[in-house]
């Protein structure tokens, strides 16, 4: 791990406040966090797979998504949970926005996105490795603040200028996520 990030992980777990850190090497952190703070609590979000445009339609995408998800990330929660019984560890399957927003695409009903692939302000993504254009980007920070703030979307006053109801979107996506992985604020 590149060490100014070890470093400045290591001095806001240090500090008085309350962090909010997305970690690698999750039992290294969670162990020291939690001598600096036993109250911290965790979150592993869930991105999008890799080289996306590979898969031949939402669907088959989504497979490979939920087959990530359901067998890979959920089963390493249910272990930290028990590792650390009593301490708040959720996911936030942000990755999740994707299969949405592909399926929206295909149906002809993402009128704000051009492409699959190429610039940020009309494609899901702008390259072939699958970084995220705007659209996608400004779902994401809505699954965020939803799934680790339990903002209210239907009531959150701020205008993304799409036509697309991408608040709706990303408020049904956390709330079919499983109650189980689901953090304090929601």
């Amino acid at each position: 791990m590149n060490r100014n990030i070890h470093t400045s992980y290591k001095r806001a777990l240090d500090s008085d406040g309350n962090p909010i850190l997305s970690l690698e090497g999750w039992k290294i952190w969670f162990d020291y966090a939690l001598a600096q703070n036993s109250d911290t609590e965790f979150f592993i979000g869930i991105p999008w797979i890799d080289y996306p445009t590979d898969y031949a339609d939402a669907e088959a995408y989504a497979d490979m998504w939920y087959l990530f998800y359901n067998t890979m990330v959920l089963p390493a929660v249910d272990y930290l949970h028990a590792l650390y019984p009593g301490v708040t560890i959720y996911t936030i399957p942000y990755g999740e926005g994707v299969i949405e927003l592909r399926k929206m695409f295909e149906a002809g009903n993402l009128p704000d996105i051009t492409n699959l692939e190429g610039p940020s302000d009309t494609s899901l993504f702008t390259d072939y490795k699958g970084h995220g254009g705007q659209l996608l980007k400004d779902l994401v920070e809505y699954i965020w603040i939803d799934a680790i703030y339990g903002v209210a979307l239907e009531t959150y006053d701020y205008d993304d200028s799409y036509q697309a109801d991408l608040k709706a979107r990303a408020k049904s996506i956390m709330d079919a996520h499983n109650p189980n992985y689901n953090g304090p604020n929601r």
